[in-house]
């Protein structure tokens, strides 16, 4: 795990959840994104996956089917 140091691609919540997911780039290699879970009130990283960019939307859209919401996003 690096940290959360790459540009922020998109935030994402759920009403009630401990959790926020945050989606960012690698600082090496744009091509490669990171998937943080994090402890809303906390900000402790939970869980990370490393994933490519052609993987992005369907990631975004995995986690609005579990009634996650874009709390902000940042697509460049």
């Amino acid at each position: 795990m690096i940290g959360i140091n790459g540009h922020t691609i998109a935030e994402l919540t759920k009403t009630r959840s401990p959790l926020t997911v945050i989606f960012f780039e690698d600082p090496i290699d744009d091509f490669f994104i990171h998937v943080a879970k994090v402890k809303t009130k906390t900000g402790k990283i939970v869980d990370e996956s490393l994933i490519i960019r052609p993987d992005l939307q369907t990631w975004i859209k995995s986690y609005e089917r579990q009634k996650f919401f874009i709390k902000s996003v940042n697509l460049q």
